[in-house]
């Protein structure tokens, strides 16, 4: 098996500094790509960022990496991540978009303003920051972007609406992007994971996290899971999503502790009368329900035709028939 690197590549992967970014930043940098390590500078006052411990770490393995301090939840710190890569490396090849902030709160509890933060940061971050990539990545017609989801969000799980929903955009922001770039071999995913980040440890496995499903329903201890459920068993399923081998576009996988699938969307052949009533709706809800005959669509045209080619079936003219 042949060693995939990633020599000559330049990576940008925000909210770098620890955690999952972190293993991303140090995977790609081990694989020969110069890295971008997107975080913010601490809120205590002080001038060092843990992004310029994570650049310290690559560049004492023989890595190349630098350093950047925007915000993506505004266009003028976007701009600036996307900058720095222009700037110290000449290009930009991958998108890691990665940062994010989290907490559990019942939805009844949950203000506007807090709300507005998780979209902020999980959808309108990576929104800016790809829109500042994407147009380097159409000019040397090549780009791999990733959109981290979460198993949270692609799962769901009670009082966390407003992270759950903002991870769930951007997991449809790459389905959208995959449209796009095709053209340009502008790669577009989204990768659902589960770690031991701060997450768990913020919320699973202290008071504060009362909220939170209970560990003790699912699996083991702290202990367990920083050992099973390290940063290090995602990396590999981001770094291949980002590489350019990926053939993917518009995917969802999701990862955690060495366990990896493909998450997609299908739909069940349903009930088709063209004169339909609400009874008919109520009578044939098994039949809308059966999912023992299901199709997945490529695109909204496919799912079109099939409907289209279903109505026509049950008596509907064709658009263009006289």
């Amino acid at each position: 098996m042949s060693e995939l690197r990633f020599d000559g590549r330049v990576a940008i992967v925000t909210g770098a500094g620890r955690g999952m970014g972190r293993a991303f930043a140090l995977l790609l940098a081990s694989r020969g790509a110069s890295v971008v390590v997107n975080d913010l500078k601490s809120d205590s006052g002080e001038l060092r960022s843990a992004a310029d411990d994570v650049v310290e770490e690559i560049k004492a393995s023989g890595g190349e990496a630098v350093a950047s301090y925007g915000s993506v939840i505004t266009a003028e710190g976007a701009e600036s991540i996307v900058k720095t890569a222009i700037d110290s490396f000449g290009r930009v090849d991958i998108l890691i978009n990665n940062a994010g902030v989290s907490n559990w709160t019942p939805f009844e509890d949950i203000g506007y303003e807090e709300f507005e933060r998780n979209r902020s940061v999980h959808y309108d971050g990576p929104w800016r920051v790809t829109r500042a990539a994407w147009p380097f990545m159409r000019q040397q017609k090549y780009g791999r972007i990733l959109f981290i989801t979460s198993h949270v969000g692609t799962a769901g799980a009670r009082n966390v609406a407003h992270y759950g929903s903002a991870k769930w955009a951007s997991a449809g922001m790459a389905r959208m992007l995959s449209f796009e770039g095709g053209d340009a071999d502008i790669r577009s995913n989204a990768l659902g994971v589960l770690g031991y980040t701060r997450l768990l440890t913020d919320t699973f496995f202290t008071p504060d996290g009362a909220e939170a499903p209970s560990m003790d329903n699912i699996a083991g201890e702290e202990e367990w899971w920083k050992a099973n459920f390290s940063t290090d068993k995602v990396a590999p399923v981001a770094a291949w999503l980002v590489h350019e081998k990926c053939h993917l576009n518009g995917e969802i996988l999701d990862t955690g502790g060495g366990h990896t699938f493909h998450l997609f969307f299908s739909a069940t052949e349903g009930f088709v009368k063209p004169d339909l009533t609400l009874e008919d709706v109520d009578e044939n809800m098994p039949k809308i329900l059966d999912a023992s005959r299901t199709n997945v669509f490529s695109s909204v045209e496919a799912a079109l035709n099939n409907r289209l080619g279903k109505l026509q079936a049950a008596g509907v003219k064709p658009v263009n028939a006289r």
